[in-house]
């Protein structure tokens, strides 16, 4: 197996664990049981920074011999994780209701048949009435239409 040496700073360091600690939770958040590579890799950096005393809110449990984040660096990082849920979560949703309210006005001919700067003028326009709803209501006027 090749091996590669890196040399970074401990601010850096931190930034690898952050930028890790995220990317393993978003690989493993929707698994029962991790990838064996992931969490071995997980674990590599959690040992690195560990042994390394580059950031102490890294604990090892002795019984599972398995490194952690404390609940307080977890916590961090998982507000970062949060905030871009709901981020993602707003853009996904006013871009389906755009789409359902384009479909509504359309025939699927039409918006078959129209180029792209009048789609574009049309969704961008649809689009806008949502995001501004949005912003000024946040999802207190979003709900189910039957």
């Amino acid at each position: 197996m090749d091996e590669f040496t890196l040399k970074l700073t401990k601010d850096e360091c931190k930034q690898l664990l952050r930028h890790t600690f995220i990317a393993n939770w978003i690989l493993t958040a929707t698994h029962d049981v991790p990838e064996k590579a992931t969490e071995e890799f997980m674990q590599k950096i959690l040992k690195f920074i560990k042994t390394n005393a580059i950031e102490e809110r890294i604990e090892k449990d002795k019984k599972l011999n398995m490194y952690f984040a404390d609940e307080k660096l977890e916590g961090e990082y998982l507000e970062q994780i949060e905030a871009y849920n709901e981020d993602s979560f707003i853009e996904e949703l006013i871009d389906q209701l755009t789409k359902r309210e384009l479909v509504s006005l359309y025939s699927e001919k039409d918006v078959a048949d129209m180029n792209e700067t009048k789609f574009n003028k049309i969704f961008d326009g649809i689009q806008l009435k949502y995001i501004e709803e949005i912003e000024s209501n946040g999802m207190r006027n979003i709900g189910l239409v039957k």
